[in-house]
């Protein structure tokens, strides 16, 4: 992991020789050191801390493996001097955080005047002046790599479900995909991986299993995205597994870049195909129920519109049938379907295919001939 401090980058979790668990960049010496100034990391010799960030100045530290009852120990850095040189003292700069709580520490951010330290369970707000004493927030993650900012808020992944903290209490908010919440193997958890963009949240979760209506579907490689400006989220499945992902300035643009398990870096949501892998998608709407539930219904004509129509085929399904059934294809701006006699309480559509050049644009559809029976006994 990697922590940007002054003109240096600081890399943790890992060691080295046995001696410290922190390097730092020299760019005029173009080389990684172990000690010296202006980090001055021999100072935190024989601590192993996976975790940091910078916070008013400093440096913190967590999640130290080195010895047994440290995992809830933070340490921090005296504050940056003028002539940009930070000095350690790991045996007095450093508070231990509610470790009877039996969690070690697992993530660390930054978020507006706080610093939230989570563990697995909980979550503490320090602020240099004092920590909470008691967990006020029984939510907290596996994943340091699952925490991202956004525009509202800070968000996380938790056994639970995801949550976004904006200050108070989290509020959970993938209600709306909790069959794939549910599906995450707990292998998973702790790496799981998040970015953003300029309206987006996406956290790649791995493989996972979903049970529908007649069978347990395998996807792959799954990446769920929350949309914070209308609470949407959708659902990716990817050639290869996301590892990591980044924001990415080269000069002239910024760019969403991503690291995948068989080791590309590739540009996220750019082109046509997915590594080479025709890109396959379904589209499944709510279920409607015009005029009633206890309505009968029938549609006799409808037409669905779509730009850049690739022969997507479209279904339904109605009441309590398992079974899709078929309608036709879009094959055109304007897919004109006849005769469907499709008699229904209720009903939820669905398009699938695959894109092949341009991704297809479904505007919807348009009921152009139905009947309201009214209330009938089957």
């Amino acid at each position: 992991r990697f922590v940007d401090f002054g003109s240096y980058t600081i890399v943790l979790n890992f060691m080295y020789n046995t001696y410290c668990s922190i390097r730092f960049w020299s760019g005029g010496a173009r080389a990684w050191h172990v000690t010296g100034n202006p980090i001055n990391s021999q100072n935190m010799a024989g601590r192993a801390c996976q975790l940091g960030e910078v916070y008013k100045s400093r440096i913190y530290l967590g999640g130290d493996t080195s010895k047994e009852g440290n995992s809830s120990r933070l340490y921090f850095s005296d504050v940056i001097s003028t002539s940009g040189i930070v000095s350690w003292d790991k045996t007095l700069n450093m508070v231990d955080i509610n470790p009877g709580d039996g969690e070690g520490m697992t993530g660390l951010k930054r978020f507006s005047a706080e610093l939230l330290v989570f563990k697995p369970n909980y979550i503490y707000r320090f602020r240099t002046s004092g920590v909470d004493p008691d967990p006020l927030i029984k939510v907290g993650t596996r994943s340091h790599e699952s925490i991202v900012e956004g525009k509202r808020g800070l968000y996380f992944h938790h056994d639970t479900g995801f949550y976004r903290y904006s200050g108070g209490y989290p509020k959970e908010i993938s209600r709306p995909i909790q069959d794939f919440v549910e599906a995450i193997p707990y292998s998973q958890y702790d790496s799981i991986e998040a970015w953003n963009d300029n309206d987006h949240i996406y956290w790649s979760i791995g493989q996972l299993s979903i049970a529908e209506a007649r069978e347990t579907v395998a996807w792959k490689n799954v990446v769920l995205r929350y949309t914070e400006s209308s609470d949407i989220w959708t659902v990716y499945s990817y050639a290869n597994e996301i590892r990591r992902g980044m924001t990415f300035n080269n000069g002239s643009e910024i760019t969403r870049i991503v690291g995948t398990d068989h080791g590309v870096v590739a540009t996220f949501n750019s082109g046509t195909t997915d590594f080479g892998e025709a890109i396959k998608y379904r589209l499944r709407t709510k279920w409607y129920e015009w005029e009633g539930i206890s309505n009968r219904k029938i549609i006799e004509e409808l037409i669905g519109i779509c730009e850049k129509a690739q022969g997507s085929v479209v279904m339904c399904r109605t009441d309590e049938n398992l079974e899709w059934r078929p309608i036709g294809q879009l094959r055109k701006f304007v897919s004109h379907f006849r005769k469907q006699n499709i008699r229904f309480h209720r009903i939820m559509f669905q398009v699938t295919g695959i894109s092949k050049d341009e991704a297809m644009i479904f505007q919807g559809f348009e009921i152009l001939k139905g009947i309201n029976e009214g209330v009938i006994e089957d």
